[in-house]
């Protein structure tokens, strides 16, 4: 009975941290995507990065480029033109969260993700 019980609890506790992971990311994007200026746009991706570390999320971003073709950033070409990005989120096992449609006002903020 006592083994059930701490199965419950440990199913419930992992539940909810992913949703929570991603509930916290979704609003951090909210506010990056709707930046309104370079300074708001570096402090929201200075946020995400700082979240996705603590929370050990792991994280692929891809780029749209002018012609429609979706691109992994790190295969990007200086005759690339990013239209949108897109960042796919790992939030937990087998769990992903796509969210798309941030158009970079600093094209180099894409890059701030993966410092350590």
């Amino acid at each position: 009975m006592l083994k059930n019980i701490i199965v419950c609890i440990l199913i419930i506790v992992l539940f909810t941290s992913c949703q929570s992971k991603g509930g916290q990311i979704d609003s951090i994007w909210e506010n990056l995507v709707h930046a309104k200026n370079i300074e708001q746009e570096d402090n929201r991706i200075a946020e995400l990065h700082q979240f996705i570390s603590k929370k050990h999320i792991s994280f692929h971003i891809y780029f749209i480029d002018s012609k429609g073709n979706t691109k992994s950033i790190e295969l990007k070409q200086e005759t690339d033109t990013i239209k949108t990005i897109t960042i796919e989120f790992d939030i937990g096992k087998d769990k992903k969260l796509i969210k798309k449609g941030w158009i970079p006002k600093e094209i180099e903020n894409c890059y701030y993700l993966f410092l350590e």
